[in-house]
């Protein structure tokens, strides 16, 4: 068999191995809602019980719309952030001036950072899934 042809081959059955790897991932991760990472991948409709569950417990997000780390946070907490209590500190300076953003008030304690859904869960025990 020619050269050219083997490497055509290989490279073929290379792209399906690695399709079918993604494939068998992705349908793993739709359908337990663990993705092969270990991370627990949450629905939207878990997401908004999340940010209720969060809300109900007095739990609050401290930052501010020019801070990056702020907007990061926003993003990794997607649908769920529209449910939080949220302090915007360009707007309160006297409640944030001592505090480094992005910050979350758990319990009266703050825990300064960004945090995944996972870690909130944990922190709060807003357990969406039994």
């Amino acid at each position: 068999m020619d050269k050219k042809v083997k490497v055509l081959l290989t490279f073929g059955v290379l792209v399906l191995l690695i399709g079918g790897f993604y494939l068998v991932s992705y349908a793993i991760t739709k359908y337990t809602g663990y993705s092969i990472t270990g991370k627990i991948v949450y629905s939207k409709d878990e997401k908004i019980e999340i940010g209720k569950c969060l809300s109900e417990k007095d739990i609050a997000l401290y930052c501010t719309s020019l801070s990056l780390n702020c907007l990061r946070q926003r993003e990794t907490l997607d649908e769920t952030f529209n449910y939080l209590k949220y302090v915007d500190c360009s707007e309160n300076v006297e409640q944030c001036k001592e505090l480094n953003l992005p910050a979350w008030k758990i319990k009266d304690r703050f825990y300064f950072g960004i945090y995944d859904i996972d870690k909130l869960v944990e922190f709060s025990g807003c357990e969406v899934r039994k």
